[in-house]
């Protein structure tokens, strides 16, 4: 099983959209608005990210499986 985490930000069309094809597909995934808890800005720019929506799909243990930014309909047909 996989878990599913989008960063987001308030205002971000593509945010909302991965999140609405998500919900489309009844996937269960968790919302970190990045302005609500800034901490996690460093981890995304750790791997290189500088705008949102950051997906990270988890395993069970935690290792990140896949990760991308943007609106990616294809990277979530894998997931769904």
């Amino acid at each position: 099983m996989t878990n599913i985490v989008v960063y987001t930000q308030p205002g971000c069309g593509k945010c909302r959209a991965t999140e609405r094809l998500l919900e489309l597909h009844k996937t269960p995934f968790d919302t970190v608005d990045i302005r609500e808890k800034p901490e996690y800005i460093d981890i995304l720019k750790a791997h290189g990210y500088r705008e949102t929506p950051v997906v990270f799909v988890k395993n069970d243990d935690g290792t990140i499986a896949d990760e991308w930014c943007g609106f990616h309909p294809e990277k979530i047909k894998e997931y769904v």
